[in-house]
């Protein structure tokens, strides 16, 4: 069965916390059902990816139940949140992926189906990161969700990043301005720009002095 796209964003258990939940399910059978839903077009596993490999492993028959209704990514976000070991980056990155635009939720009572944590209960200076990451570097909104690299130097990285690919659009637009001819040998890969830069400074030093000796005579 497939799995919903915002499902599967979430890391599968490591081999031996799986080998644990299979005998766990093999002794005491499975609790809580594989959840699936309708999704363009087709059904797909919605929630229990674990459940449903623990229950191979273990040769016992797993139970599903069909969403009716609820809101499959206030869903699978509340479930996976809230079950797992998760950084308050980690949260901030799965809820961005899962609603990478802001977005409010209508908030369901307590205890029913899907409720929990959604895009409005993440804090917002840490949510609006995690957006501004994904949108700039997914790679690395990938290492934030993985856990190798937190979010806070995520963010530095990318805030570091716009700000040199800011300077280099400033400086090409510089160029094509007033050494077009030199735009070009940058573009061509046959000047590096900082070189570029320089010798755009070299010309209007030269045309500068070439002025001031003409005045002179």
């Amino acid at each position: 069965m497939k799995v919903h796209p915002d499902a599967d964003i979430f890391p599968m258990m490591p081999d031996d916390e799986l080998a644990v939940l299979a005998e766990d399910i093999k002794a005491n059978g499975l609790i809580h059902p594989i959840i699936t839903g309708d999704f363009e077009g087709g059904e797909v596993l919605v929630d229990g990816r674990n459940r449903l490999r623990a229950c191979e492993m273990a040769g016992v028959k797993p139970t599903f139940r069909k969403l009716n209704g609820e809101d499959q990514k206030a869903f699978i976000l509340s479930v996976n949140i809230n079950r797992r070991h998760m950084t308050a980056g980690q949260r901030a990155m799965a809820t961005a992926v899962i609603y990478p635009t802001p977005t409010k939720l209508k908030r369901k009572r307590a205890g029913q189906a899907g409720s929990g944590r959604g895009p409005d209960q993440i804090d917002s200076s840490i949510l609006a990161k995690a957006r501004a990451v994904l949108a700039f570097a997914p790679d690395l909104a990938s290492a934030v969700l993985a856990g190798s690299v937190t979010l806070n130097d995520a963010h530095a990285k990318v805030k570091q990043d716009r700000l040199t690919l800011e300077s280099t659009e400033a400086s090409m637009a510089r160029l094509r301005a007033e050494a077009p001819d030199i735009a070009d040998l940058v573009v061509e890969e046959k000047l590096k720009l900082a070189e570029g830069l320089s010798a755009l400074d070299a010309r209007i030093t030269e045309t500068r002095r070439q002025q001031e000796t003409a005045t002179r005579v």
